[in-house]
């Protein structure tokens, strides 16, 4: 039974709806406005919608944060893995507007045509999620786009020249090594690709004009990671390079050019710009020179597609913001004399926003209701801020702002609880009020370590922490928390729903998470291959057997013919030396295949080593005695690890809650190998000997 005064009972009091009527109201053609609904729930009650609804959605959200975790949310209740994300597509916004003399970010731009191939490629989806910005500038034409794209399929025939030519003219970049979206490479009948939205680079294998086979593959090991039978490469820059364009770009700009007088000298040398396929400042701002005209999203998306404002009024706001910062840069630009285009030609104004929302079925999630009609004379686009009370749908849920202040509170030894009480406080009386409780952690460290914790303030859990898989709580008694692996974003109390959900940045706080170091190479021949690569003519080496000599370079060297070899016409064969020099001038040829045998000699630049004698007997002896030595200290390192395992003393006692919690909060994403370093070290503590480690 709910008590009166407990914020779960006044959520219920508040709804005027419940989830199905939502979701009913969702799924139909007509206007929808929704309030209670923070972003976490909004994302379930769209996934929700989107199984009633045929076509997809438009998700428009303030500002690119939004976005990014509206995104976020609607993957993980749709259960998108990491390497599959398909089903939600994200369009952020330019970080620029188009009137600055500024590079765009190359990343952001490669996202939205990633979006824009996708939908123009007819592929299914069902969220778009674009912040309010992004939502009325102006685009590349989705047939531009689509006619610069290109489908890949193993056995099928493919001119490799042709898939360059495709490529380049795209803005893909060619690079020695494709390990980054956006570039390729190409060595003989290989070529390597990586499109944007794929997970890994793609390898083509050649057979002559054969696709003999396609295989994703991890850049840092170059070891395939899967096969695939085909792949799409698109554009990875708006201002295409094909003939077409350039030559569009080039009439255009010369005519831009002339209407302000522009000297020659600067107009042959943005011509020349344009022609060499370069990015430069102020790029972007000449856009629609490369098209007969500019499209917007909505040519992109299909006409059943509802769009969804998150936030009406906030949106509109920035929407205001981004084209008046438009006008004042175009302002500059025109006050220079400088060639530019209308603010038209690159933004939709609001009169034209608004006769596109007139034109399909939107819904509003209103943060604030404003109820009646809006002035005369207030912006098209207010129509879809106000709306009528009666016809409100109010979900009554809300988000965690408050338990996170007391949280924060506790865990800085400022609130009335200490560590995790208030949310373990809080868990008890959501399943005391019968709600079903999902606590979401970043990976199964962190679940398991809020598991550990919740069991400690006696919190009950179901079962190991599992990654979400939609349906995995429905229907399931609420009985005890359970928690799950995932990465949704902003976690809420949903009382209709009987849900609660709270995310482990809201627990813990937000953690850093530390960039992944390259990945080293593994076999010592790949060591010895660095070390030759950086060797130069007089350099010292070691050989194995023979000891220090000079490295003189290396040679070609015939192996010789048989007169067998000689009568049947065999070609002479050669093989590739290093010539090594000792004492007295002697040389030692070591071919390349024996490459492990040397190694560069490293005893800091102040140490000039003496050549050993080629045959002698002095390296033979330095070497005995460096072995008799390291015999030596092996002995006596297991005679000092002997005497420390037979010692004994009091283990440390284990680690209680407090350990636990400072754990769970501390700051920063332990990687793999500090994990297992901190295992090891518990392990240790944990043990009746001395501990003997280094860290």
């Amino acid at each position: 039974m709910l008590d009166e005064l407990s914020p779960l009972s006044g959520g219920l009091q508040r709804a005027t709806a419940t989830t199905e009527d939502a979701v009913r109201a969702l799924a139909g053609e007509a206007r929808v406005d929704l309030a209670g609904l923070p972003a976490g729930a909004a994302a379930l009650l769209l996934m929700k919608a989107s199984r009633a609804h045929a076509g997809p959605m438009v998700v428009v959200t303030p500002d690119q944060d939004a976005m990014k975790r509206m995104a976020e949310s609607l993957r993980f209740f749709l259960g998108e893995t990491e390497g599959d994300r398909t089903e939600v597509l994200h369009f952020p916004a330019a970080d620029t507007s188009p009137f600055l003399d500024v590079a765009s970010d190359r990343r952001a731009t490669m996202d939205r045509l990633a979006a824009l191939f996708h939908m123009a490629e007819g592929l299914p989806w069902r969220f778009l999620v674009v912040s309010a910005a992004a939502l009325i500038r102006k685009v590349a034409p989705r047939e531009a786009i689509r006619s610069r794209s290109k489908c890949v399929r193993a056995e099928d025939e493919l001119d490799r020249d042709e898939l360059v030519r495709v490529l380049a003219d795209g803005g893909y970049l060619r690079v020695p090594v494709a390990e980054d979206p956006g570039t390729f490479a190409v060595r003989g009948g290989i070529l390597d690709v990586y499109a944007p939205h794929a997970p890994y680079p793609a390898r083509i294998d050649l057979d002559d004009w054969l696709v003999t086979s396609i295989k994703y593959f991890d850049p840092d090991t170059q070891r395939t990671v899967a096969e695939t039978d085909s792949i799409f490469v698109h554009p990875v820059r708006e201002t295409l390079l094909g003939e077409a364009e350039v030559a569009l770009a080039r009439q255009r700009v010369r005519t831009l050019c002339d209407d302000v007088n522009w000297p020659t000298k600067k107009t042959l040398a943005l011509l020349e710009d344009i022609t060499s396929g370069r990015m430069f400042y102020g790029l972007d701002g000449l856009l629609p020179a490369f098209y007969p005209a500019l499209q917007t999203l909505f040519e992109y998306v299909p006409g059943d597609a509802r769009l969804v404002y998150l936030d009406p009024v906030a949106c509109h706001r920035v929407i205001r913001d981004e084209r008046e910062q438009a006008r004042n840069d175009h302002g500059a630009k025109v006050s220079e004399g400088a060639p530019t285009y209308a603010l038209r030609d690159h933004y939709l104004d609001e009169a034209e926003l608004a006769v596109r929302l007139e034109a399909r079925p939107v819904a509003a999630i209103h943060r604030m209701v404003f109820t009646g009609q809006p002035n005369e004379d207030a912006s098209p686009l207010a129509v879809w801020e106000h709306c009528d009370e009666a016809r409100v749908l109010h979900l009554g849920a809300t988000d965690h702002s408050a338990l996170v202040g007391e949280l924060k509170a506790a865990r800085g030894g400022t609130g009335r609880e200490e560590g995790l009480a208030p949310g373990a406080r809080n868990a008890q009386r959501w399943l005391d009020a019968g709600m079903r409780v999902l606590f979401v952690a970043r990976n199964h460290t962190q679940g398991e370590r809020l598991r550990s914790l919740l069991q400690q303030y006696e919190v009950p859990t179901a079962g190991k922490p599992e990654p979400y898989v939609p349906g995995m709580i429905e229907g399931r008694p609420p009985m005890s928390a359970q928690v799950s692996v995932g990465a949704l974003a902003d976690g809420f109390v949903m009382p209709t729903e009987g849900l609660v959900c709270i995310t482990e940045g809201e627990i813990f706080g937000t953690k850093t998470r530390k960039r992944a170091p390259k990945k080293q190479k593994a076999r010592d021949n790949e060591a010895f291959l660095e070390d030759l690569r950086q060797l130069e003519v007089g350099d010292f080496v070691v050989h194995a057997d023979h000891g220090v000599g000079r490295y003189m370079g290396l040679e070609r060297k015939s192996l010789g013919q048989s007169q067998f070899e000689r009568y049947v016409g065999d070609e002479e064969r050669y093989v590739e030396v290093l010539v090594v020099e000792y004492k007295g001038g002697d040389r030692l040829l070591v071919p390349v295949t024996r490459l492990n045998l040397l190694q560069k000699f490293a005893a800091g630049d102040t140490h000039t080593p003496k050549l050993d004698r080629l045959g002698g007997s002095t390296f033979s002896k330095t070497k005995g005695k460096v072995e008799r030595a390291v015999k030596q200290l092996a002995e006596d390192l297991l005679k000092l690890y002997a005497e420390r395992a037979a010692a004994e003393r009091d283990a440390v006692p284990p680690p209680d809650r407090s350990y636990a919690e400072f754990e769970a909060t501390f700051p920063y994403e332990e990687t793999r190998d500090q994990l297992a370093a901190i295992e090891e070290v518990m392990a240790d503590l944990d043990a009746p000997t001395p501990m003997d480690r280094l860290v």
